[in-house]
């Protein structure tokens, strides 16, 4: 069953939205990631972790941006840099769009570090605002704490190391 909005028709998103009150908003980046993997490589392991969630839970996966806060990879070629006010503020209204029909719980899954301050910020202010709940989850930060002993290299939690080599050759093969 489809859990990308972007796919749905309206029709079958009002029918959707009557079993579901859990929205999943991925968050990455555009950027340098080695010599070896694609710029998007953030945004698309967002984007498959966030739908592998959201068929375990029940929950639908929103429309995302696929840029963020590359200011410090900025001088490679292709990298795309949001301005973490820019990124907050369309984030922001992506999330209102959702709360308006009915959403009450929103998960931002999050695997770009430099988006996580303005992400968080957003989360707690739409809690206050709204009275939903809402928290960003920073997905590449967990690894290190239950995969340290699977790696052969001595810094495999690094950008674009071994352990992002893995998760893309897992998720995406090709």
């Amino acid at each position: 069953m489809e859990v990308q909005i972007k796919y749905m028709t309206w029709m079958e998103f009002a029918e959707r939205k009557k079993t579901t009150d859990t929205l999943i908003i991925p968050s990455g980046a555009v950027e340098v990631y080695g010599p070896h993997l694609p710029l998007g490589c953030d945004i698309l392991v967002a984007e498959k972790i966030a739908c592998l969630v959201a068929e375990k839970a029940g929950a639908l996966v929103s429309p995302f941006l696929e840029v963020g806060n590359s200011h410090p990879l900025y001088t490679f070629p292709g990298t795309v840099y949001c301005r973490p006010e820019s990124l907050k503020a369309v984030y922001r209204d992506i999330c209102e769009s959702y709360i308006h029909w009915g959403f009450k719980r929103l998960l931002i899954l999050n695997t770009h570090r430099n988006n996580a301050f303005p992400l968080d910020d957003l989360m707690m202010d739409l809690q206050d605002e709204y009275g939903v709940r809402c928290a960003s989850v920073p997905w590449w930060q967990f690894l290190p704490s239950i995969t340290s002993d699977i790696y052969e290299s001595e810094i495999p939690q690094n950008h674009a190391s071994e352990s992002a080599t893995s998760v893309m050759l897992y998720l995406m093969p090709e």
